[in-house]
């Protein structure tokens, strides 16, 4: 674990902080930290009566206006979060701290219903020619784009470990040094600590005028017209999703990769009875 001085997107140290809380599951999950009740008996002098949960802070770049949580888990840390991702295990200790959970894994397991407007908008702003895709964090696969075309050789990378029989798709241990058309990224960015250096690395894993898909939520509070570090009063707790992206937030994210912005688009979709908001972009390295 390491405490942020400056934004993962921009480098930046023109950010502002403010006190918040890190949810139960993940203090859990990643530290084993569990919430103390302080009562009485315990004689802490100075201390009110209550339950005392993991402490963290709430950070805003004023450079590239990205909101975020100042704790960067390390390597480690994510492995124990996210390993087995969504399976029995996780769930039942996921509902033990937020009941209900169970019913919206089932929703968010299932495979996404407009993936044939993400196919679109990658088709329409790069182009066919695509003989291989990389799915960066693809899980099982199931939410892979183009997996029912054949001519594309398809692999996903996760560190999840989840696997599905998916006829034609490989799973990899690490992607150094292959080569790839097309790279997708569906709500994985939000999650990662350092997602320049990670933007970076996967760079070097396109081919040249090859270029990467990411999509990633557009946060209720986010508001691209004005948004300052007033923000800092309204989020005020922190779980899964460590990153709160702008629109001004992604594109500074590209640049700083080196990449070539193609297309950014905000769009509304449907998921059971939710309504989610994304952002979706694709970029030419």
């Amino acid at each position: 674990m390491k405490i942020s001085s400056n934004c993962p997107v921009c480098r930046s140290k023109n950010i502002t902080k403010d006190s918040a809380l890190l949810m139960p599951f993940i203090a859990k999950k990643v530290f084993g930290w569990e919430p103390l009740t302080i009562k009485k008996k315990y004689n802490f002098k100075t201390l009110k009566l209550g339950t005392s949960y993991s402490a963290c802070n709430s950070v805003f770049c004023g450079n590239c206006t990205l909101l975020f949580l100042d704790i960067r888990f390390d390597a480690n840390e994510m492995k124990r979060l996210y390993k087995n991702y969504r399976d029995k295990n996780y769930t039942t200790l996921r509902e033990k701290y937020e009941p209900g959970y169970s019913d919206r894994n089932n929703m968010l397991s299932k495979k996404i219903h407009y993936m044939p407007s993400i196919e679109k908008f990658i088709i329409d702003n790069t182009g066919n020619n695509f003989s291989n895709l990389l799915d960066w964090g693809g899980e099982t696969g199931i939410n892979t784009p183009f997996l029912n075309s054949p001519k594309i050789e398809k692999f996903i990378y996760d560190i999840s470990g989840n696997k599905k029989d998916n006829k034609g798709i490989k799973y990899l241990k690490n992607i150094n040094y292959k080569k790839f058309d097309l790279i997708t990224c569906l709500h994985v960015f939000e999650h990662i600590p350092y997602p320049l250096k990670e933007l970076k690395k996967l760079a070097l894993n396109l081919k040249k005028n090859s270029c990467i898909y990411i999509e990633v939520p557009h946060e209720s509070i986010i508001n691209d017209d004005h948004l300052d570090k007033n923000i800092l009063n309204v989020k005020k707790h922190w779980h899964e999703h460590v990153n709160f992206f702008s629109r001004e937030s992604l594109e500074n994210l590209i640049r700083q990769a080196g990449l070539k912005l193609l297309k950014i688009d905000k769009k509304n979709v449907t998921k059971g009875k939710f309504v989610l908001s994304i952002y979706q972009l694709v970029a030419m390295k």
